[in-house]
């Protein structure tokens, strides 16, 4: 009677175990970047029978928690990555830092918002800010919010956007600062606020929001997606190159992200 005990006993943690992946993949992950991940997480588990552990926050929380110690295998930043703060981690390789994505800052509308637009908005990215929406905007009623620049990649590239057209000085002190830039879309989309500065691969995954004008590259800087590889493994590397086959790209793309500004080859 024990022995048969002791056999189902094995024979359970044996079951438990085989529905464990063998291994976890960790990583810090910005923000914008949630939705297609979790797809592409859902896609790369059963194949690498590796389970994937995400990590999501702004960029800017996320580097000070990697060099707090936190235990990431990669992290992938909406911003440029500053290697030398990396490189002065106790890190038993030397982090390996590529581009991985771009994007693009649009200026997107409350779907709860009855603001009407006299023009209609160009598919491509305008250098000139229309005069009826710049005089909308100037209103004391319209509220935006953004992503916190302190912190936050895409707050940082309003703000330079926002410079550059002239409206920073309007919404320094009134405009809402969030957390992240998925955070900044849940406030307009929750109706805190009449228009929001966020990523088009964010707009894309609010269909009933309104994007009322694209920054072209003479109104924000470069928005540059980075990754940097902080412990190698083969786990890290197979997850590398699933990332550049064509359909892991072409969730990327349905996502809203465009390709890197710099072409790496496989790791």
């Amino acid at each position: 009677m024990l022995a048969v005990f002791v056999l189902w006993g094995s024979m359970a943690a044996c079951q438990r175990q085989s529905k464990q992946p063998p291994c976890t993949l960790r990583i810090a992950l910005a923000a914008s970047l949630t939705l297609a991940f979790q797809k592409l997480a859902k896609d790369f588990e059963p194949k690498a029978k590796c389970r994937i552990q995400l990590d999501i926050g702004s960029s800017g929380i996320l580097l000070r928690k990697i060099q707090r110690g936190a235990p990431f295998d990669l992290f992938f930043s909406a911003d440029l990555i500053p290697a030398k703060s990396l490189h002065k981690l106790d890190l038993r390789n030397p982090p390996i830092i590529r581009d991985f994505a771009s994007n693009r800052l649009v200026l997107l509308l409350s779907p709860q918002n009855p603001f009407q637009a006299s023009w209609i908005p160009a598919k491509t990215a305008a250098a000139a800010i229309p005069d009826a929406l710049r005089s909308w905007l100037m209103q004391p009623t319209t509220r935006m919010v953004l992503g916190d620049p302190t912190h936050v990649p895409a707050g940082r590239y309003a703000r330079d956007a926002l410079h550059r057209i002239g409206l920073w000085a309007h919404f320094q002190k009134t405009a809402i600062r969030a957390t992240h830039v998925r955070a900044a879309l849940r406030t307009l989309l929750q109706g805190h606020a009449q228009v929001a500065i966020v990523y088009e691969s964010d707009a894309l995954s609010a269909p009933k929001a309104r994007i009322l004008y694209k920054f072209s590259p003479q109104t924000n800087l470069p928005i540059r997606y980075q990754v940097a590889t902080l412990r190698q493994s083969p786990q890290v590397q197979s997850f590398l190159r699933y990332l550049q086959q064509p359909s892991s790209r072409q969730i990327l793309q349905k996502a809203g992200f465009l390709p890197p500004l710099t072409q790496h080859t496989s790791p």
